[in-house]
């Protein structure tokens, strides 16, 4: 447990650092690389369809433009408050500024998306490399497959469908390289590492995937090297999920906690109003179920 312990301690420690510092980035070059980047994203639509004009293969544009002026800070705000709550939304890290606010340095959206194209396929093509030579070419092509089904080509240029994905294959990946070893130890560790990143760079999309994506890949190998009983394999499930779970729901609480201390405000609060809006809706935006 102090293994647990520590590496959690050292992931929060960590993101408040490279939250810091990606506060810090800023200029008037980013500034107009942002401006053109929302323009753009305006003329094309929040939702646009541009492969097959299909809903499947649509992009988040609204949610991207979101993440755009998140990377603005107003000139009475200080680095502490910027860092932990960012357009009014105090429950999230906001960890994806680090990943894509440096982008917006040297380019606009266009050119972001080039280099998070490149990145995306570059890791799946990692991760089919080491699934094949680890496991077999067929289930390498499963991998493959499954992204292709996801609209690999739009997942990879939005800053909205990104993070997921690329934590997805970068677990898979860390489970590959240590499946040779005690796994028990291992692999709950990577799933705690891997919750805890999801939750830091995510903005609610599907972070379930990296809990599904890397367990599936580890029943795969552990099948190869033992018998399997539906029991025993149940039970790692739930430990692996439980491992999942605690690095991706501490790292939440202590967002919470850390915003309500430095801000001076309930960061609880707005949490669970949050958490209360998107199950039930309000007045103003009902939830229709059952349709």
């Amino acid at each position: 447990m102090k293994k647990y312990g520590k590496l959690f301690a050292g992931l929060i420690v960590f993101y408040l650092i490279l939250m810091f510092g990606t506060t810090r980035i800023g200029g008037e070059q980013l500034e107009k690389n942002v401006n053109a980047s929302l323009e753009y994203l305006e003329e094309e639509g929040e939702y646009p369809k541009p492969l097959f004009q299909s809903t499947s293969g649509r992009l988040d544009n609204f949610t991207d433009k979101i993440i755009l002026n998140n990377m603005l800070i107003e000139e009475d705000t200080t680095t502490i408050q910027a860092m932990m709550s960012r357009g009014g939304r105090i429950q999230y890290w906001h960890g994806y500024l680090v990943l894509f606010k440096p982008l917006l340095l040297f380019g606009n959206i266009l050119q972001a998306r080039e280099i998070l194209s490149a990145v995306f396929f570059l890791l799946m093509f990692g991760t089919f490399a080491l699934i094949q030579k680890k496991l077999g070419v067929v289930q390498a092509m499963c991998m493959v497959i499954s992204m292709l089904c996801v609209k690999a080509v739009i997942v990879s240029v939005s800053l909205q469908f990104f993070s997921c994905f690329a934590v997805a294959m970068l677990a898979m990946c860390a489970a590959l390289v240590k499946c040779g070893q005690d796994q028990k130890e291992q692999a709950g560790l990577i799933f705690l590492t891997t919750g805890s990143v999801i939750n830091f760079v995510d903005f609610l999309t599907v972070p379930v995937i990296t809990l599904g994506y890397p367990l599936i890949l580890l029943l795969v190998i552990r099948s190869q090297k033992q018998e399997c009983r539906l029991k025993t394999e149940l039970w790692y499930c739930i430990r692996m999920s439980i491992c999942w779970g605690a690095g991706y729901g501490l790292t939440w609480i202590c967002k919470w906690i850390l915003g309500s201390v430095l801000l001076q405000t309930n960061a609880l609060a707005d949490a669970v109003s949050t958490a209360a809006f998107r199950v039930g809706g309000d007045e103003e935006h009902v939830l229709a179920r059952g349709k």
